[in-house]
Parts: C-alpha cells; structure tokens; sequence
C-alpha cells in the first residue's frame, strides 16, 4: 500500500487527507495545504516504511544489517540445503568447530572432519590455526569470510589486517635499513600434500597446493568451481551444519560488473595497486562475516 491512498469517484482520500475533485465541489479540488502536510508526513513516516515493507510479494531487506538478507535482497525463507559429502575410504582423524556470525548476529555452527592421512601437513597447519597454536598465537577465531561465489566456492580463513605478517629488515648497499612485509605462512607452511580426491561435491574442506597460506575454501554446492582441483588440495569435509554453510552461501556480496572489471585489467596493465584493492572486492560480502569461535572436539 503506497503512501496515497486510492482513489475513487467523485472525492479522494490522500495520505490521510480527505480532499474533493473540481468537478464534484464548488471548492475547487484539494485542500494545498493539507496535501502538503501529507506528503510531509509519508516522507517523515510512509517512506522508512516503505523501505522495509514487502514488495512485490517478496520481504526486501538490507544485507549490510541483516544476516538473513539474501544475494537478491530478500529475506531468506527457505534454503537448498545440500547433504554433507560421504567418502568411506577416508578416516576422520580430526574433528574441529567454527561458529561464524555476520552482522553482530549469529549464523550458526559447522563441525569439520579432517583427513590428516590424506594431507598430513595442510592438516596439521589447519588444526594449529584452529586452536591458535601457530606462530605468535595466530587463530582462525576472528578471521574472515572474505569472498562468496554463490555454488562454485566460499574462501574463509583471512586474518585481520596486519595479523599474520611478519617483518623483515635488511640494509640495503647504501646502509639504508629496508622493512618488508611477508606472510608467517611462507615459512614452515610449505609442503608436497596431495591426493585422488576431486572437488565434486557440497561441504568439501581444501587448502592451496604447496601451503604458503592459511585461507581455505568450503565448496557450497555439488558443482563448484572445478579449477579447484588444479590448485587445491581437499584436507576434509563438513560433518555437520550443511544449512550454515547454505546461508554463507546466499550472502550478498560485492558483484562485479563489465566497467569495474574493464578498470581492474585497464589498472593491471600499467601496474596501478587500486587495481588489485578492486578485484579483491569482488564477491565479497557486504555484511562482515568472521569465524567467530573454533576449536578442537575430542
């Protein structure tokens, strides 16, 4: 229902405001003033109202408050909730937790088998952050969903700004001291994980070939993006909390468009940073997503 009401033969009601048509009053048709006065009151009351009212069938929201705002802008009512992977020749060595929240709301928990069999070393890193045994007490706790490709992948696990960099410092042959920044990941982190396992299903957990990082990706939906298996090696699965994994799924997120990504390649070829900071911001969501909470379960 807008903010004027309808409109019938004869005499009208606006906003509130009872007014008269020219031809069926010797007054003349509609009362300015209090035509003003309501229009002032559905600009001060009806449009807010509006904002948030249900449109077009559908409950519009804003995703950068509201936790069940959806990638369209609707409130999320239902779901496809894919079941968690099932994979018998692999022993669950390990089992972790991460409860994740976006816009001071809670979102849910997702507990996660590990396969340390299959990839001792991206394991081993993986629990550590987990727990916050790692360099310098360095925790997935806290750190954020940083990029959402509804179905194809969900990158998770990047640490605030600052945290888990290092500095370096070096005198140059002038005498001059350099500091440089380089991530704690690329030292003790590498190694020469594999297996036959391929990103094909919902709830896979994987890490980037080789280490030298700490991010991860969840696959969301059975077809996820299949480069996956070039340059990821799968350490797990989600054992439990498919439907959280199904709402991280449908956050809204930072979408690229064809003059955006024509400025990123336009910045790339004369080596502009602003270009990188841009594609970096590309899916990511607008609301702040983290890891609120993880740990080891026995």
């Amino acid at each position: 229902m807008g903010f004027i009401a309808g409109v019938v033969e004869g005499r009208r009601r606006i906003g509130g405001v009872q007014c008269c048509s020219a031809e069926g009053d010797g007054h003349g048709g509609i009362d300015r003033r209090k035509f003003s006065a309501a229009l002032v009151s559905a600009a001060v009351v009806g449009f807010p109202y509006l904002a948030n009212a249900n449109v077009g069938g559908k409950d519009r929201c804003d995703a950068a408050f509201d936790v069940n705002c959806g990638s369209d802008g609707v409130k999320l009512k239902s779901l496809e909730v894919y079941p968690a992977p099932n994979f018998p020749d692999y022993k669950v060595t390990d089992r972790v937790f991460m409860e994740f929240s976006g816009a001071g709301s809670a979102i849910g928990r997702v507990t996660i088998g590990l396969f340390r069999d299959a990839a001792p070393s991206s394991v081993d890193v993986f629990a550590r952050m987990v727990e916050g045994r790692l360099t310098s007490g360095l925790s997935y706790a806290s750190s954020q969903v940083f990029k959402v490709e509804k179905d194809k992948r969900i990158d998770l696990g990047r640490l605030a700004k600052g945290a888990g960099k290092t500095e370096v410092r070096s005198i140059d042959y002038s005498g001059y001291v350099r500091r440089k920044y380089v991530s704690t990941a690329d030292g003790g982190t590498e190694n020469s994980d594999g297996n036959s396992l391929r990103h094909n299903a919902a709830g896979l957990i994987s890490m980037v070939k080789g280490g030298g990082s700490f991010e991860f990706v969840i696959t969301p939906s059975p077809t996820p993006d299949r480069t996956l298996d070039d340059d990821h090696v799968i350490i797990g699965q989600v054992l439990d909390g498919m439907d959280v994994i199904a709402r991280l799924n449908n956050l809204a997120v930072n979408k690229p468009t064809s003059y955006k990504n024509t400025f990123i390649s336009m910045g790339k070829a004369i080596n502009d940073k602003r270009a990188t900071a841009a594609e970096d911001d590309n899916f990511k969501p607008l609301q702040k997503t983290v890891i609120k909470y993880c740990g080891v379960l026995n």
